[in-house]
């Protein structure tokens, strides 16, 4: 589903001749002699239909469901 509205959303762009844009990418941060517990900014290359589908799509699913969550805890 989320690839489908991102596949929608390029077509768009392609018609109306917008670029595609990419964010910068962070520059590794050294950490030695420390335990790291957790990402320093570094990843693999994400493509823009799985950033959409993580900072879009997932949190308005979430969100969604957390609200019909909370109006129908309880209710028989």
């Amino acid at each position: 589903m989320a690839e489908d509205l991102y596949k929608k959303a390029k077509a768009i762009c392609e018609t109306n001749h917008i670029k595609e844009q990419r964010g910068p990418r962070r520059k590794q941060k050294k950490m030695e002699e420390y335990v790291v517990e957790s990402s320093c900014g570094t990843s693999s290359s994400l493509s823009n239909a799985e950033l959409l589908k993580r900072n879009l799509y997932f949190p308005c699913l979430e969100r969604m469901i957390n609200e019909l969550d909370q109006r129908f805890t309880g209710v028989s």
